[in-house]
């Protein structure tokens, strides 16, 4: 189903949910499960991107999610089936768009070596380049709108990144403005997306409750795909590069010491009353957490890891070749620590030299801020920032600001406070410049 074709469809069922929501007024929720509060109606549709968040969580809400997902796996090439799934078991009677989930697609091209789009199969035979006209405009973005752009992007760029990265990043930028393209009635084209609609767009990502250091992602992320879709036709606003956030959310670094660590690893989960699944989650994101502060790598490294990254009779050298950046990192636990720490040999023998836990980075965070809660990470933590000439004082509370890659910044800050001479640290942690190894070490009163 082409783009425009779509919105249509999906503006013909909110006409539905009018005409039901009239029927049921006296009720608080619709049969079909939409707040009283939502309005629907046409005044609405085309009052403004400013009246996004009148619609609230309902079933056409969360079907522009999923649709927003369906059109990014869509486009690597890879099924959506748990989050249609759940959209069913959620709105079983929703039939019409149960079966647009199942069945919508943006028709992009088809890739094959007969169509000139070659990226995204080997190329082990370039004898088809031997006429380079046949190949000059073989992705043609000069008539497409921006999510069609965004799906032809994510399509492309599914060579040479990960998938689960492209999954991670695009599916919220194609929902805010698949809704902010229903609620005015529009299709959005890139020549439309220059310094006033930027403007526009970082208040209604704000009445989402998006803070400005996710909107200024999504700006960023919006303004490259649309000048990589320049270089395929497509026609861009001359200020595009116009509009600058003037704000940031900065939060201050911090890291554990020892005694945080033990307090966190020893922490008895057994008298929470939350479900036994999510204390086996707590103590796995726990036993991530602890084992990376002992060895000091991303969040994205850890899970790649096995016995074989273990050297020596008693598996006390840990070697690994980091994702990001190549490099070859060894890390002699003797030497670094004087012994092999009890507690990271604890974590490896639990999981047999594997990771402890292998969800996404956003539930490992959310979980590790309420671990950190619970063991008491409470105290203040007080930061000035200059905000638009003007010194801001913000306080958090630690747990706040404990996140996966704080585990690094632990380890080089702790090894620092040990003493180890920096050119040892930065073989473990795989830091290649002192401008970069500096910026993760936290400097307290106990460092000097």
């Amino acid at each position: 189903m082409h783009h425009d074709q779509f919105m249509s469809a999906l503006r013909v069922y909110s006409a539905k949910l009018n005409e039901e929501r009239e029927e049921n007024k006296d009720n608080e929720v619709s049969s079909l499960g939409i707040p009283r509060s939502a309005n629907l109606s046409n005044d609405s549709v085309l009052a403004g991107i400013n009246n996004a968040t009148d619609i609230k969580e309902s079933a056409y809400e969360y079907f522009l999610s999923v649709r927003a997902r369906k059109i990014i796996y869509d486009a690597i090439g890879k099924k959506c089936t748990n989050d249609i799934k759940r959209f069913k078991a959620q709105f079983p009677d929703d039939t019409e768009l149960i079966k647009e989930l199942e069945e919508s697609t943006l028709n992009l091209p088809v890739v094959s070596s007969q169509d000139g789009n070659l990226l995204a199969t080997p190329i082990t035979d370039f004898s088809a380049f031997a006429d380079a006209k046949e190949f000059e405009h073989y992705i043609d973005c000069s008539n497409k709108s921006v999510i069609e752009i965004i799906a032809e992007y994510v399509k492309f760029k599914a060579v040479s990144v990960k998938k689960s990265t492209l999954v991670c990043h695009y599916p919220s930028i194609v929902y805010y403005i698949l809704k902010l393209e229903f609620l005015n009635n529009i299709t959005l084209r890139p020549a439309v997306i220059g310094h006033l609609f930027m403007a526009q767009f970082e208040k209604y990502l704000r009445l989402h409750g998006l803070s400005t250091n996710t909107i200024l992602s999504m700006i960023n992320a919006l303004k490259a795909v649309l000048k990589w879709g320049a270089l395929y036709g497509a026609r861009l606003a001359i200020d595009i590069n116009g509009y600058k956030l003037k704000e940031s959310d900065k939060k201050p670094k911090v890291s554990l010491t020892s005694e945080e660590i033990c307090k966190i690893y020893y922490y008895d989960f057994t008298n929470l009353k939350i479900s036994d699944q999510l204390k086996k989650t707590y103590e796995r994101v726990r036993d991530h957490f602890i084992l990376d502060c002992f060895l000091g790598q991303r969040f994205g490294d850890t899970p790649r890891i096995t016995k074989n990254n273990f050297c020596g009779n008693a598996h006390d050298t840990f070697k690994i070749t980091q994702q990001k950046t190549g490099n070859n990192v060894v890390l002699p636990f003797h030497k670094v620590y004087g012994e092999y720490p009890v507690i990271a040999r604890e974590i490896l023998e639990k999981y047999d030299y594997q990771a402890p836990f292998t969800g996404t980075m956003s539930t490992f965070n959310r979980r590790l801020h309420e671990i950190c809660k619970y063991a008491g990470l409470t105290e203040d933590v007080k930061y000035e920032t200059k905000i638009n000439d003007v010194i801001v004082e913000k306080t958090f509370k630690k747990y706040e600001l404990v996140s996966s890659h704080c585990a690094r910044r632990t380890f080089v800050t702790n090894c620092v406070k040990r003493g180890l001479h920096s050119q040892r640290i930065k073989r473990a942690s795989g830091h290649t410049s002192d401008k970069s190894f500096g910026k993760y070490v936290i400097w307290n009163d106990d460092i000097e």
